[in-house]
């Protein structure tokens, strides 16, 4: 395992057929996931650069990667639900990032 691979709490080794019943969300994790392997994130980071003017704030491949996230859920397409998901932790752990009240 990579030192990276460590910092996550869970892990996902293989996708199967359950009979359990998994939340709205189950898939998301897979997406997250998915993103973060293929390098969609770092590239879209890098192509605008120029969107971020200083470092202070959150780095460019965090917001990529939880407006895509927030795409591919499509439970709610308003911009006020970034408000309300910035404290949900089911959300945040299925994204595999951490709530900002937590940060």
């Amino acid at each position: 395992m990579t030192p990276k691979a460590n910092s996550v709490k869970a892990c996902i080794d293989a996708c199967e057929t359950t009979e359990d019943t998994l939340t709205g969300r189950a898939g998301l994790a897979l997406v997250s996931r998915y993103l973060r392997v293929t390098g969609i994130i770092e590239l879209l980071a890098e192509r605008f650069s120029f969107l971020k003017r200083s470092r202070k704030g959150a780095a460019l491949t965090a917001m990529f990667h939880q407006i895509l996230c927030y795409f591919f859920d499509g439970t709610e397409l308003h911009l006020t639900r970034f408000d309300r998901l910035r404290e949900d932790e089911g959300y945040a752990g299925a994204i595999e990032t951490a709530p900002r009240h937590l940060v």
